[in-house]
């Protein structure tokens, strides 16, 4: 994990014991889950599908209230309602881009928090520009966003999220049914607001992003945090991915073949963090 200043070692948002059901009789969706974010910080939240991922990120968003428990924003808690300003610090993006879409232009969707947040003027126009210019949707400005594509759609549902300048980012599997470049258009603006000291916490399926591009992993399942820890730590623990009903990565899986060879301690100690730290160790250099 890289070096984030003094400021990482307070955590912005942090769940103490946090419960939630959707009805009586049925299994919790959440069941005490302990969780901090720290500025800075990316982690990824795997799971199975109904694991408790999506009802974690609504409690944390303060969407879902919850049965029992504490969330606290740099210390300060909120129970039953979420303050005032919870949103301007929280921003979450849904996984279904139609769901979050409310404006009849794209503008006016970037704008929309900004404006709602009491935010006039120059002001709001600088804030609204450099949110879609970091989103690269400054060409669909006066489009309709039920005219443009999913991917773009993702691009302005992130935009009018980071417009509002949160400090804690959360995202639903925001890489669902993106090509590649979409893809990687998502994770250059999620490591820009990290670089900035935005802490962002992502849902996600895809073990190969996780491993590539988070300081953290989280394994959820059934309502709990199974485990946590580095993406080396957590996926060189094959009881726990079998448990979880994950696989591993398949750059791990590469140097952990490798490292098992003859002479496999050339591969060294630790797993690489990508194809070219893989590659710098090939015998005799890349």
């Amino acid at each position: 994990m890289s070096e984030r200043g003094v400021e990482a070692d307070i955590p912005l948002l942090e769940a103490k014991g946090l419960c939630f059901s959707y009805g009586r009789g049925q299994r919790p969706a959440l069941d005490g889950v302990d969780f901090c974010i720290r500025s800075g910080e990316k982690v990824a939240l795997l799971g199975e599908n109904g694991s408790g991922k999506t009802s974690l990120l609504l409690a944390l968003a303060g969407l879902l209230p919850a049965l029992s428990g504490e969330i606290c924003f740099q210390g300060r808690p909120w129970s039953g309602r979420p303050p005032g300003d919870w949103p301007s610090k929280v921003g979450l993006v849904f996984q279904e881009a139609e769901q979050q879409i409310l404006a009849t232009t794209v503008l006016s969707e970037v704008g929309f928090g900004p404006a709602n947040m009491g935010m006039r003027g120059v002001n709001l126009d600088r804030r609204v520009e450099a949110a879609m210019e970091a989103a690269d949707i400054g060409h669909l400005a006066h489009r309709p966003p039920h005219r443009i594509s999913g991917g773009e759609k993702k691009r302005v549902t992130l935009a009018s999220v980071l417009a509002m300048q949160p400090r804690v980012l959360l995202l639903d599997e925001p890489y669902a049914n993106l090509d590649p470049r979409q893809s990687a258009r998502i994770e250059g603006m999620l490591d820009e607001g990290c670089k900035e000291g935005m802490a962002v916490l992502v849902s996600m399926h895809d073990v190969d992003r996780a491993y590539a591009w988070a300081d953290r992993i989280l394994i959820f399942f059934q309502g709990r945090i199974l485990a946590q820890g580095s993406p080396g730590r957590i996926f060189g623990r094959a009881e726990l991915l079998e448990r979880a009903g994950l696989s591993r990565p398949r750059l791990y899986g590469l140097w952990q073949a490798l490292a098992s060879r003859p002479g496999g301690s050339l591969w060294g100690k630790e797993p690489p963090g990508s194809p070219e730290e893989l590659a710098a160790r090939w015998p005799g250099g890349a």
